[in-house]
């Protein structure tokens, strides 16, 4: 097995996560965001400059509901960069942005192999 097969099953390993969001009244789940993602985060904002639409369009991208399915589309950007809740956007993607520690990534590959 070459090393990068091993980091992708380490990465798909890690599982989801969730936060309740209270302004929401729901559950959002999301895994941690990847380089891949992030540029697609990018792109979607594409000439829009402030962080909160940086948070809006990570949140449109990585925000999954209990069975790992988005809950917005790319088309619901412009609608959600448009609405209140730039600090719950904060919040999401700094949740979704932390690293998961080693040792738990680890333990969750070796609980999916096992």
């Amino acid at each position: 097995m070459s090393y990068l097969t091993e980091v992708q099953k380490l990465s798909k390993a890690i599982g989801m996560r969730r936060m309740f969001v209270k302004e929401w009244g729901r559950e959002v789940y999301f895994t941690t965001t990847t380089p891949a993602e992030a540029g697609k985060a990018l792109q979607l904002r594409g000439n829009d400059k402030s962080q909160a639409e940086a948070w809006a369009a990570q949140v449109c991208i990585k925000a999954l509901d209990e069975d790992g399915k988005r809950l917005f589309t790319n088309d619901d950007y412009d609608g959600l960069k448009n609405t209140q809740f730039s600090h719950v956007f904060g919040l999401l993607v700094d949740e979704m942005d932390k690293v998961t520690p080693v040792d738990e990534v680890v333990d969750s590959f070796t609980k999916t192999r096992g």
